[in-house]
């Protein structure tokens, strides 16, 4: 009995493992996603209004289209 019950545990161990990396993972790419979309809007904000017309975008537009592109 002591083997399943060890087993048991064992397997209790290691889908928590499995979870918590994934979770991390996630997080972690989750991170990077933020910070990539928050440098590329500020990049487009530092940008005068003419630079942001002759690419399309007007000053509103910049976070939309950072986020899910400009439709185009």
């Amino acid at each position: 009995m002591g083997s399943i019950a060890s087993q048991y545990n064992t397997s209790i161990i290691g889908t928590f493992f499995q979870d918590f990396t994934g979770v991390f993972v996630n997080s972690i790419a989750s991170l990077k996603e933020f910070i990539a979309i928050s440098r590329a809007e500020r990049e487009l904000r530092h940008l005068d209004d003419r630079m942001l017309e002759d690419i399309g975008l007007s000053r509103s537009d910049i976070s939309y289209a950072v986020r899910r592109g400009t439709g185009r």
